[in-house]
C-alpha cells in the first residue's frame, strides 16, 4: 500500500475523511471511560444528539454523508462532531466543537467576536456577529463570503451551554445542500442536560448508535499526559546479548557486533525517521500523547558497519499499552484502505516520522502486523553515488500491548536479518513475519 499524502490528508480544523458512507464506517472511537465525557453523543444517518449538552441536530438525507475524524484537541476544547457530505465536485462539511468558559466566564459573543477578528486579519469579506435565537438560546453568527479550501461559504454559530461555548463551522460549495444545513443548525432541539439512560432513548431517534466524537475525548488526553503511563511499564532485562520482557512475550537477541546503548539514547536515533523538510498540517497533540504511552526498551547500534562517520545500522524498540491510545488499530483486512491509512497517518502523527512512503499489512495466523518502509539518504564523500539506509517502523499486536519496532540498515536484507532476533514468545512467528 503506497501512502496517500499522509500530511496531506488534514483538512481545515484537523479533519480527515473517512472515504465510507456514514452508514458503512468504521465504528465510532471507543470511549476511553464510561463517564459521560463532553464529546458523548449518539449518531445516525438523520440525526446526532449530543448526550452530555442535551441538543440535537437533524441532518438532511444525503445518500454520501461521510464521518471525518479530528486532531487530538488542545486542551480545554472538544471535538463532539465532524462530517462531511458529497455531490459530485461540491461538498459541505460540519464540525461542532465545545469550548470550556467556567473557569474564564467568557460567553458566545465574546469567542465569536475573536473569530471575527481572526477573519479581518485573513478573508476579505465577512458578515457579524449576528445576534440570532436558537429557540430561548441567544446565539451569534458569521459569516464568511468566501470560504477556504474550495468551499464557497462558511458559517459559524456560538451558543453557551453547560458553562461551555458550542461552535458550530458549517463549510459548503454545494448550496441546495448547505442551505439545508443551516436551516437544520438553525432549528436544532435542545433538552435538559445530560440525557441519561431512558431519557436519552426518547430523543436520539431511530437507527443512532454510541458516537464519542471525531477525536479521543481531551480529558482522557489531558489525564494520561499527566499519569504518564508508559513510564509504569514493565522495563525488561537483559542477559548479555539477549533481551527479555516476560510482560509483553518480547525476546530480543542482538547480532554479533551490535551494541546495546542507554534508552536515553533513543531520541538521537529516532531523528533519522524525521524529514526536515515535511511539516504535518494542524499539529496536534498526538506525539504528545505517544511519549506519555510508551516506554523505551531496546536501543542499540552496529558500530562495526557505519554508512559515514556518525550514522549506523540502529534498533528501537518500544512498548506501548493499547488502552492509552485506543483509537490506534489494525485492520484485520488487507483490503481495507481507508483504515490502512488511517493507521499509518495515526503512527506518522504520533511518531513524527515523515521519511516513510510505503505500508505494508501482513498475517500470519492470528497475528497482523503494520509496517512503513522509507529510506535515510546520506554522503559519503568523494563519492557521487546516491546511498540510502533502508528504514522500518514495524507495530506488532500483543494482547494488551503494542510492540513497535524502528529499524535502519544497509537494505532490506539487512533489516529481515535484524528482525530473525526478535522473538515474540507463545507466538506462532517472529516480527520478520511482516514480510
Amino acid at each position: 500500500m503506497r501512502l496517500r499524502a499522509l500530511w496531506g490528508l488534514m483538512l481545515l480544523l484537523g479533519c480527515t475523511v473517512l472515504p465510507r458512507a456514514l452508514s458503512q464506517d468504521a465504528p465510532s472511537i471507543k470511549s476511553p471511560t464510561s463517564r459521560l465525557e463532553p464529546e458523548s453523543g449518539m449518531l445516525s444517518q438523520t440525526r446526532y444528539t449530543s448526550l452530555y449538552f442535551g441538543f440535537a441536530l437533524n441532518l438532511p438525507p444525503s445518500s454520501d454523508l461521510r464521518r471525518i475524524r479530528a486532531t487530538l484537541q488542545p486542551s480545554g476544547i472538544h471535538a463532539l462532531l465532524a462530517l462531511r457530505n458529497f455531490a459530485g465536485d461540491r461538498s459541505t462539511r460540519l464540525v461542532i466543537r465545545a469550548h470550556d468558559a467556567r473557569e474564564s466566564g467568557v460567553d458566545a459573543e465574546f469567542f465569536a467576536r475573536e473569530r471575527l477578528q481572526q477573519l479581518r486579519e485573513s478573508e476579505p469579506t465577512w458578515h457579524g456577529p449576528e445576534a440570532k435565537k436558537f429557540g430561548d438560546l441567544p446565539a451569534w453568527r458569521i459569516e464568511i463570503g468566501q470560504g477556504g479550501y474550495a468551499f464557497v461559504h462558511s458559517l459559524s454559530w456560538f451558543f453557551a451551554l453547560r458553562g461551555y461555548v458550542v461552535q458550530v463551522d458549517l463549510d459548503y460549495s454545494d448550496e441546495e445542500y448547505g442551505a439545508k444545513m443551516v436551516k437544520h443548525i438553525e432549528s436544532m432541539e435542545f433538552f435538559s442536560a445530560p440525557l441519561e439512560d431512558g431519557r436519552a432513548a426518547e430523543v436520539v431517534g431511530p437507527g443512532a448508535e454510541p458516537y464519542n466524537g471525531p477525536a479521543l475525548p481531551t480529558s482522557f488526553v489531558d489525564r494520561m499526559l499527566t499519569e504518564r503511563p508508559g513510564e509504569k511499564l514493565d522495563a525488561g532485562e537483559w542477559h548479555g546479548q539477549e533481551y527479555r520482557n516476560a510482560s509483553a512475550g518480547l525476546r530480543v537477541r542482538l547480532p554479533q557486533g551490535w551494541v546495546a546503548k542507554p534508552t536515553t539514547s533513543a531520541e538521537h536515533i529516532l531523528l533519522n525517521g524525521v524529514d526536515p523538510d515535511v511539516q504535518l498540517e494542524t499539529p496536534d497533540r498526538r506525539h504528545e500523547l505517544w511519549l506519555a504511552c510508551t516506554r523505551t526498551l531496546i536501543v542499540a547500534e552496529d558500530r562495526a558497519h557505519a554508512a559515514v562517520p556518525g550514522l549506523y545500522p540502529a534498533l528501537v524498540i518500544t512498548l506501548l499499552k493499547r488502552d492509552c491510545m485506543p483509537d490506534l488499530e489494525i485492520p484485520m483486512r488487507n483490503d481495507d484502505a481507508f483504515g490502512l491509512d488511517l493507521l499509518a497517518s495515526t503512527l506518522v502523527r504520533a511518531t513524527e516520522m515523515t521519511k516513510f512512503h510505503r505500508g505494508r499489512w501482513s498475517q500470519r495466523g492470528q497475528n497482523v502486523t503494520f509496517a512503513l518502509d522509507g529510506s535515510l539518504p546520506y554522503e559519503v564523500p568523494q563519492d557521487r553515488l546516491a546511498r540510502r539506509l533502508s528504514l522500518q517502523l514495524l507495530l506488532v499486536p500483543r494482547g494488551e500491548y503494542f510492540i513497535t519496532v524502528f529499524a535502519m540498515a544497509e537494505n532490506a536484507d539487512a533489516l529481515r536479518r535484524l528482525e530473525q532476533g526478535i522473538v515474540l514468545e507463545g507466538a506462532d512467528a517472529k516480527a520478520s513475519s511482516a514480510h
